[in-house]
């Protein structure tokens, strides 16, 4: 039975209410070896499938370091040692495993499967390597605790192919899902046998949280689905419209999951978003000239008034006066807006508020009136209201061809009274044309906004779009630290080679200047810090 959902109006989360395992509990801590780094002083790893090479880059420098040839055809996923000194590359098809020292920047070795194209990996708690594969319904056991790695045994699963795989906290279970089928699968490490599986979707990458909580990315569609492995339920469903509809790696760091996809034949990049947000303090929204009631957690006075609820509107405006249309300008608002255009915000793009004890911060992914989901076209900016009655905006940009679909309306702040408290297109021009601006407005001077030092609030939810950086194309993979976010891409939305690495600094939220040049077919990527 496939996810049903309990559907919240206007909220990022649902409720999954048929998803279950039966008879398993788990709690405690483990790495698969996978587990995303937290420093920036790591080495990347790219393994390039056409010119069968693995790329090792320095984070610091951002310089590819060495370049090692593999004895294996096509390599396609990259799983790290519990101590990250080693990577083992599974060669899809040449049916085997190689063996990579980081450090040495050389092949020790191959591991020969019995079944062909392995796929994505895990190591163990116990010691062991974990290989599903993309055409067989079995997951091989490595031993990898040997000086001589080897195939040990296979492990029968319901699925006619697997595809992600991950450790519980506790070590005693493996989750695998499919990458074809619909079968998402438990296997019991101890007894070495499959203990449960569930008619789900095909899965593109499945990440446990320290908590419990497995994020699953599905090959295609726009939600990721959380799944608490402690009681073996489905948590909740995460409707990530700005997530492509082709899934292809997830990552966790930092308290965020990460998600790399690409949007039909003209987007990609990488969704973020909060592992603490959830349908109390969350609201978001993908309807078009459409409006939603947030709830502040204290009164806020504007201009004399106390308010205790606003009006997030999808097209740029934050109000107390109800729903407005974008074809009024700021003069007819009682509010606050950074845009008041007609922003579209079906599909992949959407506005949502995040509710702090000290503040509500409001958020807007959109596009322009074109009303096609076109990342070239989106809009991005923040309203924030403050429990001591100030307000911010955070203007953090626009796609390169927004600006063509400006309607020339007044923009600011409002108290409808038919003349703008503050109306910034007489500073700014354009509100499509302002880069990285945070401007603060205080009651005590109504009609002005300070500009102050730019920051973008956490809201829980950040799309990084390829469009943004220097070359777009296909995200096949994805790494990250604490400082950068790396993508490989093998090739751009025409088909044709690029192999590069795309790097987005996190801090900044701005694309490094150069992308680094990996390999032919840069696809599987990961970040690690041998030991």
């Amino acid at each position: 039975m496939l996810l049903k959902r309990l559907k919240w109006s206007a909220l990022i989360f649902t409720i999954i209410i048929s998803l279950s395992f039966t008879g398993c509990s788990g709690s405690g801590d483990s790495s698969d070896g996978n587990d995303p780094i937290t420093t920036d002083a790591a080495l990347i790893l790219v393994a390039n499938s056409d010119d069968n090479t693995l790329t090792i880059i320095d984070s610091n420098t951002q310089t590819v370091e060495a370049t090692v040839a593999l004895s294996g055809t096509y390599p396609w996923e990259i799983t790290l040692s519990a101590d990250q000194s080693t990577a083992y590359v599974s060669n899809r098809d040449s049916n085997n495993i190689s063996i990579v020292d980081i450090v040495g920047g050389t092949e020790l070795g191959t591991i020969a499967l019995t079944n062909t194209q392995p796929s994505k990996a895990v190591v163990a708690s116990n010691g062991y390597m974990y290989v599903t594969h993309a055409n067989a319904a079995v997951v091989t056991k490595v031993d990898i605790t040997d000086a001589i790695a080897a195939e040990d045994s296979t492990i029968t699963i319901t699925a006619d192919s697997g595809g992600a795989i991950a450790e519980s906290v506790d070590g005693a279970s493996l989750y695998v899902g499919s990458l074809t089928d619909t079968e998402f699968c438990k296997i019991d490490i101890a007894r070495g046998i499959e203990s449960a599986a569930v008619p789900e979707f095909s899965i593109a990458d499945i990440k446990i949280n320290s908590d419990g909580k497995a994020y699953i990315a599905p090959v295609s569609g726009t939600s990721i689905y959380v799944f608490d492995t402690l009681t073996d339920t489905s948590d909740s469903q995460i409707d990530m419209t700005t997530v492509g509809l082709e899934m292809t790696d997830l990552v966790i760091e930092d308290g965020r999951v990460f998600v790399s996809s690409n949007y039909s034949s003209y987007s990609g990049g990488v969704a973020e978003f909060a592992t603490d947000i959830d349908q109390t303090n969350f609201l978001y929204d993908s309807a078009d000239d459409d409006s939603y009631t947030v709830n502040l957690p204290f009164t806020f006075n504007f201009l004399g008034t106390d308010y205790n609820s606003v009006e997030m509107n999808s097209n740029g405006v934050v109000s107390f006066n109800g729903y407005v249309s974008y074809d009024e300008g700021v003069e007819s608002i009682l509010g606050f807006t950074p845009n008041n255009e007609d922003l579209d915000s079906s599909y992949i793009l959407h506005y949502s508020s995040r509710t702090y004890a000290d503040r509500v911060v409001f958020q807007w992914l959109t596009s322009t009136n074109d009303d096609e989901p076109n990342v070239n076209n989106f809009y991005r900016a923040q309203v924030v209201l403050y429990d001591d009655n100030t307000a911010k905006f955070n203007i953090l940009g626009s796609g390169p061809e927004a600006e063509v679909e400006d309607d020339g309306y007044q923009y600011g702040v409002g108290d409808n009274s038919g003349t703008a408290l503050v109306n910034l297109r007489d500073t700014y021009g354009s509100p499509f044309a302002i880069e990285r601006l945070s401007l603060t407005w205080d009651p005590a001077t109504p009609n002005t906004m300070a500009e102050t030092t730019f920051t973008w609030e956490d809201i829980g939810v950040h799309f990084s779009p390829a469009t943004l950086l220097p070359a777009a194309g296909y995200v096949d993979g994805m790494a990250v630290t604490n400082a950068y976010i790396y993508m490989a891409i093998p090739e751009d939305y025409d088909n044709n080679a690029v192999s590069e690495v795309l790097v987005y600094d996190r801090s900044t939220m701005l694309p490094l200047a150069d992308t680094i040049a990996a390999g032919a077919g840069a696809r599987a990527i990961a970040a690690a810090i041998p030991q």
